[in-house]
């Protein structure tokens, strides 16, 4: 609930004819003592209700910005634009563009098999073998 100085306050009672009232008040957070737990209830149907408005109302004026003669300029504005639209081209809807066929999945084919000839050459050049490092143990003389 607010008070006059705009302070907002969660309302908590075991009462179940203030609770009643409370629920027709928009806007107030009740809460309820259930076994030693705090139970936050649901927004009531009035709470819902305000909210409603008050989005329906921020989708008229542009989320609270416009002025009402803005608004109506707006309108008149997008009536307009409908009018011109509506003399010079009927409205067609577009066709969709088909989908291609997609080649294989270069991931999940089998590789070419290599020609003999070129695995001859490759076993005619001598393979260079690697120095070890001597980082790991002692070095030998």
């Amino acid at each position: 609930m607010k008070n006059k100085g705009g302070a907002l306050y969660f309302v908590a009672t075991q009462d179940a004819e203030l609770t009643y009232v409370l629920r027709n008040i928009p806007n107030v957070p009740l809460l309820q003592l259930s076994r030693g737990v705090l139970l936050m209830e649901a927004p009531s149907a009035a709470s819902r209700g305000a909210a409603n408005r008050d989005e329906r109302s921020k989708l008229t004026s542009g989320g609270g910005t416009l002025t009402s003669e803005q608004r109506s300029l707006a309108r008149s504005l997008r009536k307009q634009e409908a009018e011109k639209s509506n003399t010079n081209n009927p409205i067609q809807p577009k066709e969709r563009a088909k989908k291609k066929a997609k080649g294989a999945n270069p991931l999940s084919c089998k590789k070419s098999s290599t020609k003999s000839s070129s695995l001859k050459q490759k076993d005619s050049i001598p393979k260079r073998r690697r120095r070890s490092n001597a980082k790991h143990g002692t070095k030998s003389t």
